[in-house]
């Protein structure tokens, strides 16, 4: 949030984990071609989404904001205090779900530093599985129908890595009569339309790491099947 609000071109001290965080921001920008953008704040505001949905938290960006920012706008250096970050040109950083999946990731990989055999860690829905469980020797994940959250609509098997779920189901608001959700196409600045050519609605993807799986699944949904499929692949 202070990075977000500090004046341009400001350098603003970060912790060793939101320089991971922003890291893997501006690699996942890069490997899907933009599909997952991490700078779309102010258009996600734009469609309505300003304010929590559960409480009255508000969302403040600088007028200058922009969504039209890339990677090239977010800048990362470690100094002799420890790390800093400032943004370019307008650009805002919303971690999305790959926040979760990162959190996921560090407690599960530091639960397994402390020898633990099996460790199997949920944030928000997404899932990073290492070592073994005590009763079998991979992990059983159920993945939810997003329509329908109380269905299971496939199970998987893994050894250990990460799932994650993305879908426009998972939050909704009303603009007017108009609903909105909040799957940003990059190119617009507009909620992903479901009327679209290879439109999904869902998309689960299976990874190394929770982080990535996330990371995939916003682009498989951004992107669209055959597009993200050829993204996957």
């Amino acid at each position: 949030s202070q990075l977000n609000t500090a004046r341009h071109c400001v350098w603003t001290p970060i912790s060793d984990d939101t320089a991971l965080l922003l890291h893997y921001l501006v690699e996942a920008f890069r490997v899907t071609n933009g599909a997952f953008n991490p700078f779309l704040l102010p258009a996600l505001v734009n469609a309505g989404y300003s304010h929590s949905l559960t409480g009255n938290a508000t969302v403040s960006l600088p007028h200058s904001a922009s969504w039209h920012a890339t990677a090239a706008d977010l800048e990362i250096q470690h100094t002799s205090t420890g790390w800093q970050a400032r943004l370019l040109n307008g650009a805002t950083v919303d971690p999305g779900g790959i926040g979760k999946g990162l959190a996921a990731d560090i407690v599960a990989e530091q639960l397994m530093t402390l020898h633990a055999r099996g460790v199997s860690v949920s944030v928000g829905g997404d899932l990073r599985c290492m070592g073994t469980p005590s009763d079998a020797e991979v992990w059983p994940v159920n993945i939810e129908d997003a329509e329908h959250p109380t269905h299971i609509t496939a199970s998987v098997l893994i050894p250990s890595g990460g799932v994650a779920t993305s879908s426009t189901h998972a939050k909704r608001w009303h603009m007017g009569t108009l609903m909105q959700h909040h799957v940003i196409d990059p190119v617009t600045g507009q909620p992903t339309s479901p009327n679209a050519p290879d439109a999904l609605h869902t998309a689960t993807v299976i990874a190394s790491t929770a982080v990535w799986a996330e990371v995939f699944a916003t682009a498989l949904l951004v992107s669209g099947e055959k597009i993200g499929a050829e993204l996957l692949a």
